[in-house]
């Protein structure tokens, strides 16, 4: 049990006035397009395309309005714009057969307005198609980093190409499925209906799954738990899946807490449960408690491992049952269908710290002794969680085997035969004169809470996570390099080096900004790869090395440079595929340029499709030409003439996440309000929307309930899942203020960086226009509806990749009609 996002004017207007209305638009959209069919008719071309580009400043049009524009400007003989506007109406069309048709008709309306269009997609394709089988080369050849950074590169390139696109999107599939681990929130992509998901039932390999699911969210689930069964097999039969029981366990998933409690006895506290009666595992959807169902996947994981227990046989002492299932909620299912070996779970060893500092019961031999029936108090989980994780993971300081795990399972299987007294066969199992051995229980419990409180809670939690991961690192490649060439070592140089790697992996991607990459750890994890065999991985950190020092990010001398390049020339040596894709990036460059020279040369200049053709073809070609360059000059032309505006986004997506542990007093989501209440700081984020480079925020922001002396109501401008945010909001005088929330010590702290008092004066009921306007480098600038615009500058750099939300405490945000605009 586990607790608790140009033809004759009469022939064009018919054309304007024949375009049906797209069911999903919104109402404003409607209207502009009415009203534009109306000015059309009466051949007011001109104030046709204001009334839908003045529509485009403040709302998402589809494809029918961009469309509409196209047509106007294409009457104005304003071809680049018009270009542009049919090329984004193709962007926007779903890939549906009702739409095949429309598709074709955009895109003859494309070429009447950019005659170069033909050759521009031809050369498109040519280049996604030459540059996609090299990738595939390099992924064959163990080259998986390095090919997904092309694939992910030359995507835009078969947009118009469905089944090139096909192709690309599955080979990257199958390359991210190696390093990303699986998100059931990610298959959420429809509303929950009023009366929740109607019952389903679908068979696995290895369960008989019923619930109140979403049938792609259901299916996700049965191939997770597939793939940790194999796990299951590991820790309890040493793999032999001979042993395993041919009956399937049934999974049920309930659609809420309560639904689920009403087939539950016991305390009301409980997540979930196993019951080798039914042979069944019982739990429910978290997302309408917590917004995710991380929270359910955890004890899916947990419980299902009972079921392993019971097949052993009856008689597992509580904490052995318990500890051994709470382990398993450590464990990381990938996309790849791999099941990574468990790490510490948090959530216990947090709780499990707390216990420990205060020395509160219940006690170690409380917890080892318990016999009661069935499972144990809630408070003894962490307890058997930290037991069991320490016998699996604590290593021998002189020899850094896991010296326990033997231990472990020779405890297990006696007490299941057995069914003695655990306590007492805890002491003839453990206790004892020669190591591993401990010569008193005192000294096994000794030894016990200062691994857990030394060792491994300053590894996850604290200001010195860092620090003592890298010292980790240290030690094992030290041994590592005493390991080296030696057959009988109680621990081999390729498993030091991959725990050396696991935790410097965990640095860099938990712990450092991706935008200050350390030099230093990336040289590290560079020989780490190289070391334990996968060369071809260390080579893109090379190529990440050259680059810091050629900016003077990463001071060397030129010898060590020199020596850099000789390294990755080595690896590279053999790698035809590599050599091939500079090449044919090379060669596309030059057809690529003399395009982009006749865009320029045409009379007018088609600066808008210029642009757009050298952003694509820059980035899919690795800046060769220059073609970026080039596209940064005319982005500065279109922007300030006025050509050139950003990608609307509405805030309003299916994941929002949040870094507290306060409970919301409520949080309400729809496609055009968002609300979040709370006693206490809370907020969230909406992570469907991730934003980079100039954005601005916009929405109509209400303050509710009455405001107290700790009242705040503020917007999300920038925040990332585990890390810093910087809020922006009110106080409960009316003051503007930032807000910095981070993360440190196992918990989260609010911290006030600046405050402005507003040229008028905010009435705390008042409703508003808020644009918040966010820069790279770190200024805000808040505009309060017609008030004065207020500037900020964030404390920290904003990260490469961040995401807006909403915040409240001690009272109720509400943001209406929210969007964000993403400028290029």
């Amino acid at each position: 049990m586990r607790a608790a996002g140009s033809r004759p004017a009469a022939l064009l207007a018919a054309a304007l006035l024949a375009l049906p209305v797209h069911p999903a638009a919104p109402a404003r959209g409607g209207d502009a397009r009415d009203e534009a069919r109306s000015l059309a008719a009466a051949g007011k071309w001109q104030e046709a395309a204001e009334t839908l580009q003045v529509y485009l400043r403040s709302a998402i049009g589809d494809w029918e309005v961009h469309d509409l524009l196209g047509q106007a400007l294409l009457k104005l003989g304003r071809r680049d714009e018009a270009a542009y506007a049919f090329a984004t109406a193709i962007e926007r069309l779903e890939p549906s057969d009702e739409h095949q048709k429309r598709s074709s008709q955009l895109a003859r309306q494309l070429q009447k307005a950019d005659p170069l269009n033909l050759r521009r997609d031809a050369f498109l394709r040519k280049s996604a198609r030459s540059l996609r089988e090299v990738a595939e080369q390099l992924d064959d050849g163990g080259h998986r980093e390095r090919a997904l950074e092309v694939l992910e590169r030359i995507r835009p390139l078969a947009a118009g190409d469905a089944g090139e696109l096909a192709r690309l999107d599955a080979r990257i599939a199958a390359i991210r499925a190696t390093t990303t681990e699986v998100s059931l929130d990610e298959a959420t992509i429809a509303e929950r209906p009023p009366g929740g998901w109607p019952l389903l039932q679908l068979e696995s390999a290895h369960y008989d799954l019923r619930a109140n699911l979403e049938p792609q969210v259901a299916q996700r689930v049965a191939d997770v738990m597939d793939d940790i069964f194999a796990s299951y097999v590991q820790i309890y039969f040493d793999g032999d899946a001979k042993r395993v029981s041919s009956r399937k366990a049934r999974i049920r998933i309930w659609p809420t807490h309560e639904d689920m409690l009403s087939v539950w006895s016991g305390p009301t506290s409980v997540g979930g449960w196993w019951s080798p009666g039914e042979w069944q595992v019982t739990c429910y959807d978290t997302r309408p408690d917590t917004g995710s169902l991380d929270p359910m996947l955890q004890t899916l994981f947990h419980e299902a491992s009972h079921q392993f227990m019971s097949m052993l046989g009856e008689g597992a002492p509580a904490w052995i049952n318990e500890g051994t299932a709470s382990f398993f909620e450590g464990a990381k299912a990938m996309a790849d269908h791999r099941v990574l070996w468990p790490d510490a779970a948090r959530d216990r060893l947090g709780t499990l710290r707390e216990f420990l500092a205060h020395d509160t019961p219940p006690s170690v031999a409380d917890v080892i002794g318990y016999g009661g029936p069935g499972s144990y108090p809630g408070e003894y989980y962490a307890f058997g969680w930290g037991l069991v994780y320490f016998l699996q993971q604590f290593e021998d300081p002189r020899t850094l085997e896991y010296v326990y795990r033997p231990l472990y399972a020779r405890y297990r299987d006696v007490a299941i035969q057995r069914g003695s007294d655990s306590r007492k066969l805890f002491d003839e199992v453990f206790i004892g004169p020669k190591p591993p051995l401990f010569p008193s229980f005192e000294a096994f419990e000794q030894l016990w809470k200062s691994w857990i409180q030394e060792e491994v809670w300053p590894l996850h939690f604290g200001p010195e996570v860092r620090q003592r991961r890298e010292r980790l690192v240290q030690r094992y490649v030290a041994a590592a390099d005493a390991a080296r060439g030696k057959s009988r070592s109680p621990v081999s140089e390729v498993e030091l080096g991959l725990r050396a790697l696991g935790h410097v992996e965990f640095i860099r991607t938990r712990l450092d900004p991706p935008e200050t990459p350390d030099p230093a750890l990336i040289a590290r994890q560079a020989d780490l790869l190289e070391r334990v065999g996968r060369a071809a991985s260390a080579a893109p950190l090379l190529e990440e090395l050259l680059r810091l020092a050629a900016e003077e990010s990463y001071p060397i001398s030129p010898a060590e440079y020199e020596a850099l390049e000789q390294r990755l020339s080595r690896i590279d040596r053999k790698n035809a595929p590599l050599r091939l894709a500079r090449t044919r990036a090379q060669n596309l460059a030059v057809p690529a340029r003399r395009l982009l020279a006749e865009y320029e040369a045409a009379k007018p200049p088609m600066i808008l499709r210029a642009y757009s053709f050298a952003k694509l073809a820059g980035v899919a070609l690795q800046d060769h030409g220059g073609l970026l360059a080039s596209a940064e000059r005319l982005r500065d032309v279109a922007r300030a003439a006025d050509l050139l505006r950003g990608a609307l986004y509405p805030l309003a997506g299916s994941s929002w996440k949040t870094l507290f542990t306060n409970p919301e007093v409520d949080f309400e989501r729809s496609e055009k309000r968002v609300a979040i209440e709370g006693t206490r700081y809370v907020g969230r984020i909406c992570t469907d929307v991730p934003l980079s480079g100039e954005y601005e925020i916009r929405a109509r922001f209400l303050r509710e309930g009455e405001p107290s002396r700790g009242t705040f109501h503020g917007l999300v401008v920038s925040g990332t899942e585990d890390a810093d945010w910087m809020v922006i909001g009110f106080d409960w005088k009316g003051r503007l203020g930032l807000k910095w929330i981070t993360v440190a010590g196992g918990g989260t702290s609010d911290k006030a960086i600046a405050w402005s008092d507003l040229s008028a004066p905010l009435e705390s009921s008042e409703p508003l226009e808020l644009a918040v306007r966010v820069f790279p480098d770190g200024r805000i600038v808040v505009r309060a509806g017609e008030r004065e615009p207020v500037e900020f500058q964030a404390p920290l750099a904003l990260p490469s990749k961040g995401f807006a939300g909403i915040y409240a405490k001690d009272g109720r945000t509400v943001l209406e009609n929210a969007l964000v605009e993403v400028f290029p």
